[in-house]
């Protein structure tokens, strides 16, 4: 184990993580200021930003909230005696927050869902079969 500034105590693996996932350490440190924490099993502990925090990490950050927002996904797990174990990108829950629903577009355009046909893979075999039927 090794020390790092503000007092955090890391492993060995968690600096190699920080290091070849460009996670630095004000990331670390907005995480334990602003985090929610879960179990994580054997005792450690998975701590992660809450998306209503965001808007508390955009006002501390400030000017720089760019460099910094691609990391509001990220999440590090605390051992037990509350040493950094790892720090990484949650690429789930990246994927999970920028995927919208296609009916979603036509209700802010003040159109109503169920008059619209979803262009979905059941619908095109749907049509698929029906133009094999007619012939």
């Amino acid at each position: 184990m090794k020390w790092v500034k503000s007092n955090i105590l890391f492993t060995e693996h968690a600096i190699d993580r920080m290091e070849n996932r460009s996670i630095g350490l004000d990331i670390v440190e907005m995480l334990f200021k602003h985090g929610d924490s879960r179990p994580a099993g054997c005792g450690a502990e998975r701590i992660f930003l809450p998306r209503d925090c965001v808007a508390d990490v955009k006002e501390e950050f400030g000017a720089d909230f760019p460099k910094v927002e691609r990391f509001l996904d990220g999440y590090m797990i605390l051992s037990a005696d509350g040493a950094v174990i790892t720090v990484a990108h949650n690429y789930k829950a990246r994927t999970r927050k920028f995927v919208r629903s296609p009916k979603a577009h036509f209700n802010g355009a003040g159109i109503d869902e169920d008059d619209v046909e979803i262009d979905t893979a059941v619908n095109r075999k749907k049509r698929h079969r029906k133009k094999q039927t007619r012939h």
